[in-house]
């Protein structure tokens, strides 16, 4: 190996290094995995000029991993993004579907009681699931559990219960909270369908049947049920 190339070669190991060291310091998980592999494609050459195996090894295994992963994360992207073009009527959270852990629950079984500590959110993937304490029954793509996320108490602000044998996806706190950051289109309509069911939730009829607040019904079932 010539001088040139020994600097060379030398030059790769320590770019390799520092993208090594930018992956610990990125927020945002598609920028992590863009550095990732380039320090991944970084290390390569540099295990082939030097002729260290092992290393080659290591980052040509990586390389395809880190390509999957981002092509997955842009997948669950785009599709969140896609809900800024959708029309009245149709689901705005159904997308999650994809990404929540399913779960199938018998008819009647209380999926989770108001002041509960609220530890994920829920999006029906099936059958339906009745808010007994504003009478309100969410379908598929609806989102239940989300306030609990975003308040100080962390406490459930209603219960919910299985009406019939539904199917539901989970995702945990620190799930939502990832697609939150990495999502601006998400959080944006995550906002929004939160503000939107606390101001129906304070309008709900009271004892004497009477509407306080003069709620549109109609509306407020829209927005119940993850709906614009």
């Amino acid at each position: 190996m010539s001088l040139f190339d020994a600097y060379s070669a030398d030059a790769l190991g320590y770019l390799a290094a520092a993208l090594v060291f930018l992956t610990f310091v990125m927020k945002r998980m598609a920028s992590l995995r863009i550095i990732a592999i380039a320090s991944n494609v970084a290390f390569i050459l540099y295990a082939v000029s030097v002729g260290l195996t092992p290393i080659l090894i290591l980052h040509g295994l990586l390389l395809p991993l880190n390509i999957a992963r981002l092509y997955q994360f842009m997948k669950v992207v785009r599709a969140a993004s896609a809900i800024d073009g959708q029309n009245s009527g149709e689901e705005t959270f159904g997308w999650l579907i994809r990404v929540a852990k399913r779960r199938k629950l018998p008819a009647g079984t209380t999926i989770f009681r108001k002041g509960d500590k609220g530890r994920s959110v829920f999006i029906v993937i099936d059958g339906e699931v009745f808010l007994p304490e504003i009478g309100v029954t969410l379908s598929r793509g609806a989102l239940l559990g989300e306030i609990s996320m975003f308040s100080s108490d962390g406490l459930r602000t209603v219960s919910a219960e299985a009406k019939g044998a539904v199917e539901l996806g989970e995702l945990t706190e620190r799930r939502m909270r990832e697609l939150y950051l990495d999502s601006p289109s998400f959080a944006y309509s995550l906002i929004r369908l939160i503000t939107a069911r606390l101001q129906a939730n304070a309008q709900v009829p009271n004892a004497e049947g009477q509407q306080v607040g003069g709620a549109d019904p109609e509306r407020s079932a829209r927005i119940e049920t993850g709906m614009p």
